[in-house]
């Protein structure tokens, strides 16, 4: 079967950074037995891993709501860049005012979901499961706060424009009857 899929844990609960390289590697030797059965990269002709491409780039962030930002409303910088033969997206945040990040994206054909696997220099990581539709990734997980209490969490990618990305974090402590925007960016891709 055509596998372009780490060998994760399936389940929403968060999960160190470990967990997921090791499950990109073991991905790799699936991905190695594929090649010696005639399908050397998958991923590349896959429809799906391509439907996230739109964040591919160098971006400026802004918040969203601001149509003409200063340099000084500047958010931060993203690099996204497909990377094993295009199985998987991987981000490199940097903030303006200090603290970058880490993500990687694919298409989990086990689930038939996008993934997303966060980690911020300041703790805290995030694994999310998505879906695309109409130039829309929604992705969905959860988190325990200061307390130990369930958050859940949602993170929404638009494709506005071929330069232009809108990137919305919502979270909920109630249990999702009412969300807060936590991070609404405006991604502007350098030229």
């Amino acid at each position: 079967p055509d596998r372009c899929t780490p060998a994760l844990t399936r389940s929403l609960a968060p999960r160190p950074l470990p967990a997921l390289l090791a499950g990109l590697v073991l991905c790799g030797v699936s991905m190695h037995a594929q090649a010696q059965a005639g399908v050397p990269h998958p991923c590349l002709t896959m429809p799906e891993a391509h439907q996230f491409d739109f964040w591919i780039g160098e971006w400026d962030v802004t918040p969203w709501q601001v149509k003409s930002p200063t340099p000084a409303q500047r958010m931060g910088f993203n690099d996204i860049h497909p990377i094993l033969e295009h199985f998987v997206l991987s981000e490199n945040w940097m903030a303006t005012r200090g603290g970058e990040g880490k993500s990687y994206n694919y298409f989990d054909t086990n689930l038939g979901k996008w993934r997303q696997i966060w980690m911020a220099d300041s703790g805290g990581p995030l694994d999310y499961t998505g879906e695309f539709s109409d130039g829309v990734i929604r992705f969905t997980a959860w988190t325990l706060d200061a307390k130990g209490n369930r958050v859940e969490q949602k993170l929404t990618f638009f494709a506005i424009a071929p330069d232009t990305v809108r990137q919305l974090f919502e979270a909920s402590s109630d249990g999702g009857k009412t969300w807060a925007s936590t991070f609404d960016g405006r991604y502007v891709k350098r030229h």
